[in-house]
């Protein structure tokens, strides 16, 4: 069985975006469903919902792919592949890219080298 890698996207009170990388063991999900954040040690931990949150955190799964610049490849990632400009989603079990003309296409049968990530 493999590690899930995710990342969490937040709006806080005065609308800045903060992105935390699941591996940085600051942040977790419960099974509730909810995020929490540990304001208190390694050792001492005091895991709490991170207090300035404006609206529900966005978790995003990793798709172990990279990019061509070796960049780690995320659900809700905006890349570039041919001249094209898509979405990355979680769908049906896979990964695909969401296209303007609102076609998709599944990532694993992309060229990775041809794929570049232009927004996280």
């Amino acid at each position: 069985m493999r590690d899930l890698m995710f990342r969490i996207l937040y709006t806080a009170q005065d609308g800045s975006k903060t992105l935390h990388y699941a591996d940085d063991e600051k942040l977790m999900i419960g099974l509730n469903g909810k995020v929490y954040e540990n304001y208190g040690t390694k050792k001492n931990q005091v895991w709490q919902i991170p207090f300035d949150v404006a609206e529900p955190p966005i978790v995003q799964q990793s798709t172990e792919c990279r990019d061509k610049n070796k960049m780690l490849i995320y659900e809700g990632d905006t890349i570039s592949y041919r001249g094209e400009i898509g979405t990355v989603r979680f769908f049906a079990g896979m990964f695909i890219v969401e296209w303007k003309d609102q076609t998709d296409n599944e990532l694993a049968y992309m060229a990775i080298d041809e794929i570049e990530i232009v927004k996280i």
